[in-house]
């Protein structure tokens, strides 16, 4: 219970002060132009309370079977995100060259990988639940490990173009490749 509460914690907080940009402030809810001069800024931790009123109550649904279209929903905006950003590191390579200065073995930041790296298998709480679920029980651990090969593999051959694209991290503000597409 903890784990998940601290992964639902994280995600709320990751969520609030990224959909603001710097600040973590929304900086429009309503306004008339772009910069939202006159509209309604809500500080990030108002997320929590409304996230928590989403998520509390979709914990309690037994069957996942419940929500199908939204994991495939999710998985496609997770692959237009990989393609975005991969076109963006394509284009900087493309103009700039492959940006090798200042790349270390080990960096300043690679205890941030070790965090970052816990997200990407997240969903391994949920292993046994869906094993329930599937139909052909007896393949599902070669599928598995499938799975976690294939995630290991994009996770990596993803972080190794993105540092080629963009170099070293230390003059943004924060270690993540979406501080390093263009605004």
């Amino acid at each position: 219970m903890l784990s998940q509460f601290g992964f639902c914690t994280a995600y709320v907080y990751f969520i609030a002060s990224q959909i603001g940009g710097a600040g973590g402030v929304i900086p429009c809810i309503t306004g008339d132009n772009d910069m939202c001069e006159g509209g309604l800024e809500l500080n990030k931790w108002i997320w929590m309370p409304i996230s928590m009123a989403i998520y509390v109550p979709l914990v309690m649904v037994r069957r996942i079977e419940i929500f199908a279209i939204t994991h495939v929903f999710g998985d496609v905006m997770i692959f237009i995100t990989l393609i975005v950003i991969c076109i963006y590191a394509g284009i900087d390579i493309g103009n700039k060259g492959i940006q090798m200065d200042g790349i270390k073995p080990i960096g300043d930041l690679w205890a941030d990988a070790i965090g970052f790296s816990v997200y990407t298998y997240e969903g391994i709480g949920v292993i046994l639940p869906i094993m329930e679920v599937t139909a052909c029980k007896e393949n599902y651990f070669q599928l598995l490990c499938i799975t976690i090969s294939l995630i290991c593999f994009v996770y990596i051959i993803f972080g190794e173009f993105t540092m080629m694209a963009w170099g070293d991290t230390a003059n943004f503000e924060l270690p993540l490749v979406t501080s390093s597409l263009p605004e």
